[in-house]
């Protein structure tokens, strides 16, 4: 797992041109429960190309979203969705060789380091464009 917040890169210093259209045509799931913030991701990953799925709000939305969406190709967790952890949709989207990173203020990272070795993780806050950044990583 990676861990990293803002600042900590020149993906922050690139600004939103460099990312322009690099997920064109991708799908890519949004779950945070804080509306502006989940609004700012969304505006974000539409002006890198991407088609956003929700942002979901709460974790029965999110385990909606997962369990009826084809074609997911990442997705951004908020690790504490309206107080309740999001691992029920790592999991889901583990199992379906979804690749992902956990955007979070806190949380434990040591075990979630234990469950999903593969996955990201960038601390909060950080830059929107350093977070689309790393999803384009993820994605190749």
């Amino acid at each position: 797992m990676t861990v990293s917040g803002a600042g900590d890169g020149p993906a922050d210093a690139a600004g939103p041109t460099s990312l322009d259209r690099r997920l064109s045509g991708r799908r890519i799931l949004v779950v945070e429960d804080e509306a502006m913030l989940a609004l700012d991701l969304e505006f974000a990953f539409e002006d890198a190309g991407a088609h956003v799925i929700g942002p979901a709000v709460s974790l029965d939305q999110a385990l909606s979203l997962v369990s009826g969406v084809a074609g997911i190709d990442a997705a951004v967790l908020d690790v504490d969705i309206a107080g309740r952890p999001v691992i029920p949709v790592a999991q889901a989207l583990s199992a379906a060789g979804v690749p992902f990173v956990f955007h979070t203020g806190h949380g434990d990272r040591i075990d979630l380091l234990a469950r999903f070795p593969g996955a990201r993780l960038l601390m909060k806050p950080v830059l929107t464009e350093r977070l689309v950044a790393e999803v384009v990583s993820l994605l190749g």
